[in-house]
């Protein structure tokens, strides 16, 4: 059988996955035009400001809502240009942030497809866990948004599962340097669509040098913090700060931490505000997900060890999670990128139950079955 023709039999459940999902939302599509008189638009007011930026970018060349002054009004370094870069080529309207946000999911599934796929004997086991995949990240409601939460889902995942592969290769072990450079550019990319992937980049540049990778650990770091700093400084220099507005308005700073009861005030914020029913609605999903993956982390640990690619997807998801609740907005849309993380997770660990592997061996859950490197009754001879 050649490669051609083992494409549609091994990434079929890709290709079921991705039509069942484009089917969904223009069947909503449909629907939504229908009540709305022929209409269609995103379901939040933030993205007609980001696509007046991004117009004003493309015709006038101005970062700002209106073409006569500079304005910090998205959270995203990324999105307005392209959105921007849409507009000059000629793809306008209300269907092309709609259209990018498509794009954007088909590759998540293909992320989550590509790392499934070595844990399963027969890739129909795959259909079931990229549908979960839609649905609790969940997919069409990111895509009616028509804002850049499902290129965040994207690129955050990728990050988190380059840096997994990376950090499990022993200290002494050479990494291909076009390995770490793609790294160095999915952390650039993930901080540059929203500023709240800064809390896992910092977390893998201190394990990358923990793990003697100091070189690793400063391309990483600079090239996530180069756009945001460019950024920081046009907008200093236009009169603004040097975070957008939005990230100053809706973040959880400290203030007036005078007092053991002020701090412990604002330790216990976002757990307060998981009571009301705001919280209940939005932070409930990405708090609820750490139990879970903590209890599957500590009874994976002793065979595993810490150093195992999914047990440090794992601990960089908990401690995302962790750090976007404490410091920054939270809300479903704006904790999308954490669920879809953790709920690839929960899917490789559902799968390292099943009995039997790919090749009927006991199941190795990291992403290239039995590296030389690992030790144990399955190493290679």
């Amino acid at each position: 059988m050649t490669s051609k023709d083992a494409f549609p039999r091994s990434h079929w459940p890709l290709l079921a996955a991705v039509g069942g999902f484009v089917l969904l939302v223009a069947v909503m599509v449909l629907l939504s035009m229908e009540r709305c008189r022929g209409y269609f638009g995103p379901v939040v007011d933030d993205a007609f400001i980001q696509m007046a930026m991004a117009k004003n970018l493309a015709e006038h060349g101005v970062w700002g809502v209106n073409r006569w002054e500079f304005s910090s009004a998205s959270s995203s370094f990324l999105w307005p240009p392209l959105l921007a870069l849409c507009y000059a080529l000629g793809w306008r309207g209300m269907f092309m942030p709609f259209g990018l946000n498509l794009i954007a999911a088909a590759g998540l599934l293909w992320v989550a497809h590509h790392r499934l796929r070595p844990l399963v004997r027969h890739p129909g086991a795959l259909l079931p866990c990229l549908l979960v995949v839609v649905f609790a990240t969940p997919l069409p409601m990111l895509a009616f948004i028509e804002m850049e939460h499902t290129l965040q889902a994207l690129l955050f995942v990728s990050f988190v599962v380059v840096a997994a592969s990376v950090l499990s290769v022993p200290p002494r072990t050479r990494v291909a340097p076009i390995r770490i450079l793609g790294l160095a550019l999915l952390g650039a990319a993930a901080c540059a669509i929203r500023y709240e992937s800064l809390f896992v980049t910092t977390l893998v540049c201190g394990l990358l040098a923990w793990r003697r990778r100091l070189n690793a650990a400063l391309l990483v770091a600079a090239t996530s913090a180069l756009p945001l700093l460019i950024f920081g400084w046009y907008s200093h220099v236009h009169g603004g700060y040097w975070l957008p507005n939005s990230v100053l308005v809706k973040g959880n700073r400290p203030a007036h931490l005078h007092s053991f009861g002020d701090v412990l005030r604002y330790v216990t914020r976002p757990y307060r505000v998981l009571l009301t029913w705001r919280g209940a609605v939005s932070g409930v999903a990405a708090l609820s997900l750490v139990p879970g993956l903590g209890l599957a982390w500590l009874l994976r640990l002793r065979r595993h060890g810490f150093w195992e690619g999914w047990q440090l997807v794992a601990v960089l998801t908990v401690f995302g999670v962790v750090c976007h609740l404490q410091f920054a907005y939270i809300s479903l849309r704006y904790g999308a990128y954490l669920v879809a993380s953790a709920v690839l997770l929960l899917m490789a660990f559902g799968l390292e139950q099943l009995p039997g592997g790919r090749h009927g061996r006991p199941r190795c859950l990291w992403f290239s079955s039995h590296p030389p490197w690992r030790r144990g009754p399955h190493r290679r001879s």
